[in-house]
């Protein structure tokens, strides 16, 4: 087969896809195995402070032969999966900046779909990590991509999105880890009936 085909034939397959897909990509996080809770002496609490989503929620388009867009707004979905991974890590999402331990804001930096043996999308997530008065705890940009071999059939690029995002979330808690980010944290002490107090 020469080249000439072979475009031909990504250009069909892109072009059915999309035909066949629903208007909006519906990513969504959807882990599938356990996450490994933090080790810290008490459960952390972080307010999740900002995030945004730096694209402007441009459509996504490969070749200029398709253009979609999220079914929801990427920072929301970020949001929620932040929020899942952080209870998954036994951390606290208070919803009281007064409460919490450190900051956390996050913005959804790319996502793009491309095609290389199959639909690829690549994705990357910023994030920081600060104490209350303003302090660097932790910042990193998060890199991950999911690459989709299936038939056009279904919608591809939401699975390859929705894959991209649980590689990248399951990454959190390994890299904090790795870096103790809530070990400089002071233990709190908690006055009698109220709740546990945090790093």
């Amino acid at each position: 087969m020469d080249d000439k085909s072979v475009t031909l034939g990504w250009a069909a397959l892109i072009a059915l896809s999309v035909a066949c897909a629903p208007a909006g990509i519906a990513m969504r996080y959807a882990p599938t195995v356990s996450a490994v809770p933090l080790d810290v002496a008490v459960r952390p609490k972080v307010f999740l402070e900002r995030v945004e989503d730096r694209t402007g929620d441009a459509p996504l388009s490969f070749g200029g032969r398709a253009a979609r867009r999220f079914a929801r707004p990427p920072a929301a979905i970020l949001r929620e999966a932040l929020r899942l991974e952080l209870e998954r890590l036994d951390i606290t999402v208070v919803q009281n900046r007064g409460q919490a331990d450190a900051f956390l804001r996050a913005d959804w930096v790319r996502g793009v779909i491309r095609t290389e043996a199959g639909f690829v999308a690549d994705i990357a997530i910023a994030l920081s990590l600060r104490t209350p008065e303003g302090g660097d705890l932790w910042e990193n940009t998060i890199l991950a991509s999911s690459s989709r071999q299936d038939s056009s059939r279904g919608d591809v690029w939401s699975r390859a999105f929705s894959e991209a995002l649980t590689s990248a979330m399951s990454r959190i808690g390994p890299l904090w880890e790795s870096r103790r980010v809530f070990a400089s944290l002071p233990e709190t002490d908690v006055s009698a009936g109220g709740s546990v107090g945090a790093l």
